[in-house]
């Protein structure tokens, strides 16, 4: 039996309904994405061009210049006095290592004077790729140099 008359309307105003809400829906959808895609970009807008200056322009590095070679130089006699100063605590220490506390600060004094020798041979690779090593200087140190001799 086919749906009377009252029945079919109350289902088309119900579906007329639905329709205009779906129809509401998708515009509101987009203008809603459109909105915050608008404050997004607005946001990020201000966040950058109210955010400071990153770095120092004002520094420029002049390669193969008097002052970055003296520069140079003194960082490096720098290093090298500490790894030869660490060599000497060492030979000291050792020589006089009493107490576990003894071993314990020559275990780090070696430690230490490792880091010192890494940072010297750092530099030099460094200052050897400009061609610029002081004349007396090592290229290098071995690692052995922060070593207890064994005599």
């Amino acid at each position: 039996m086919p749906p009377s008359g009252s029945n079919r309307k109350s289902l088309r105003e119900g579906y007329r309904a639905t329709g205009r809400g779906f129809a509401l829906t998708v515009p509101v959808l987009i203008a809603a994405l459109v909105l915050i895609a608008a404050v997004t970009a607005v946001g990020i807008w201000l966040w950058t061009s109210s955010s400071g200056v990153r770095g120092d322009a004002s520094v420029t590095r002049q390669h193969n210049s008097g002052q970055n070679q003296v520069a140079q130089n003194t960082k490096l006699l720098g290093d090298q006095a500490t790894v030869l100063s660490d060599q000497q605590k060492i030979q000291v220490l050792a020589a006089n290592v009493t107490t576990q506390q003894d071993k314990i600060d020559l275990q780090g004094l070696e430690l230490n004077c490792l880091t010192d020798v890494a940072a010297y041979n750092a530099d030099v690779r460094n200052i050897l790729a400009s061609g610029l090593l002081p004349s007396g200087l090592p290229s290098a140190y071995p690692t052995t140099v922060c070593e207890v001799s064994k005599s």
